[in-house]
């Protein structure tokens, strides 16, 4: 038994990741999923005597499944809940495994810090294959910001199985985005040889490129701001000598609101398909903020706000009759929503857990002098702060299958900084040692 526990510890991310579909798409074997994605709490109790290496993050995520579970209660359609709840579970697992995957199966600090590097390539090659598939399933819209043969040129071999939400997929892919670029443009691969690392830089390049033009064919314009304040962000941490031209794009961002005014620039933003502009996002921000206030300590129930807002909080203005609105378009909002205020309280310190995590990675690079970890951290932050961006006109990174991809980062940012830690120390210790020798 032993024996059978160690190799599913030492695999854990990988069972995860072949689990993970059972838990995204409803089925028959999803009760079967949600078991097998015990094996590897136990299998580490069977080893190692604890469950998890621990996280500045674990109370805060604890909070959220015991909000979870108690957010079934007050729940109008159970079932779906039910199936909102299979995806955090998976997220959950997802976060744990990659924290354990690079931590506890190996002895070796060295083979430790190298287990970050399969993760990080393995979130490009989901953006990646993301910007392949996905386009497949999605009905483009026509009528955003422009139109183009390209639309009529992609096939819809997926529709007939899976509808994907063009918001959705761009709010997926600006999460992978920062990260593939980041190593792109700063990390020098020391890991890696000569010809490994153009290999890399290569495959990087392919990625970020089908990522950006994806994103751009979604014409969604919360993802475009979003990813380009990020975006922006990260290239002046790494070149503080271009803050000068922080004051220029302050003053071209005030005479573009003198010159169109503040709230048309707004309805220009947030217009979709499906909503006419700000006045509609208003009132939904209103009957969201009711019905926390309604249920602030279990919230209505996961994945229920579609069933909830036209049954007790119904709004004058239309919007489009071929969709429905089900979410807060707020991602703070929506998980208040469905968690309460607890939960809402315990996502919001995860996330600022996580950024922290990801900036002691960026920062530890000075001290350690590894900056390809240095880069990772860099993507990691500008990923966590994109989210936070796009998260405050949209929440398509919770409650939906791509919603797995946050917890992907979250985890990799804590891995990450649980080596940084030894890292750091270590090289306190060498200088302080050196600096002793007569």
């Amino acid at each position: 038994m032993k024996r059978l526990a160690t190799r599913i510890t030492r695999v854990e991310l990988w069972l995860l990741l072949l689990i993970t579909p059972l838990l995204l798409f409803p089925n028959p074997l999803t009760p079967l999923g949600l078991v097998l994605s015990l094996t590897p709490w136990l299998g580490r109790w069977e080893v190692r005597g604890h469950l998890t290496a621990r996280t500045p993050a674990d109370w805060p995520i604890v909070v959220m499944m015991l909000m979870s579970i108690v957010g079934l209660y007050p729940s109008v359609n159970l079932s779906l809940s039910l199936v909102t709840l299979c995806q955090l579970v998976a997220g959950v697992g997802l976060f744990y495994g990659v924290v354990n995957w690079t931590w506890s199966t190996c002895p070796e600090f060295h083979r430790r810090s190298q287990r970050l590097w399969p993760v990080a390539f393995l979130l490009v090659a989901l953006g990646l294959a993301l910007a392949l598939v996905a386009p497949l399933g999605i009905n483009w819209s026509h009528t955003k910001l422009f139109s183009s043969p390209i639309y009529d040129h992609v096939p819809s071999l997926l529709q007939r199985y899976e509808t994907i939400n063009a918001n959705v997929l761009a709010g997926a892919l600006a999460l992978l985005v920062p990260v593939s670029m980041a190593l792109l443009l700063f990390a020098p691969f020391s890991f890696l040889s000569r010809g490994q690392a153009w290999l890399a830089r290569a495959g990087l390049f392919a990625a970020t490129l089908a990522m950006l033009a994806v994103v751009f064919l979604t014409q969604s314009r919360g993802v475009y701001l979003a990813l380009a304040l990020g975006l922006l962000i990260m290239v002046l941490l790494c070149r503080s000598e271009l803050l000068w031209g922080t004051p220029l794009l302050l003053v071209g961002a005030g005479v573009a609101i003198r010159r169109f005014g503040l709230y048309p620039l707004l309805e220009a933003i947030l217009v979709t398909d499906s909503l006419s502009g700000l006045e509609t996002r208003r009132q939904i921000w209103s009957a969201a903020l009711a019905m926390i206030g309604y249920f602030p300590l279990t919230g209505i129930g996961l994945g229920t706000f579609n069933q909830t807002l036209s049954g007790m909080y119904p709004f004058s203005v239309q919007y489009s009759p071929q969709t429905s609105v089900n979410h807060a378009h707020n991602l703070f909002l929506q998980v208040g929503i469905d968690l309460g205020v607890p939960g809402l309280c315990a996502f919001a310190t995860l996330v600022v857990l996580s950024l922290r995590a990801a900036w002691q990675v960026w920062r530890s690079r000075t001290v350690t002098g590894r900056k390809d970890t240095g880069a990772l951290g860099l993507g990691l932050f500008t990923s966590l702060i994109v989210m936070a961006l796009h998260g405050a006109v949209d929440a398509v990174t919770w409650g939906t299958k791509p919603s797995v991809i946050p917890w992907l980062v979250m985890g990799l940012s804590m891995a990450a900084c649980n080596l940084t830690k030894v890292d750091v120390l270590d090289a306190e210790i060498s200088i302080g040692h050196t600096k002793t020798k007569p």
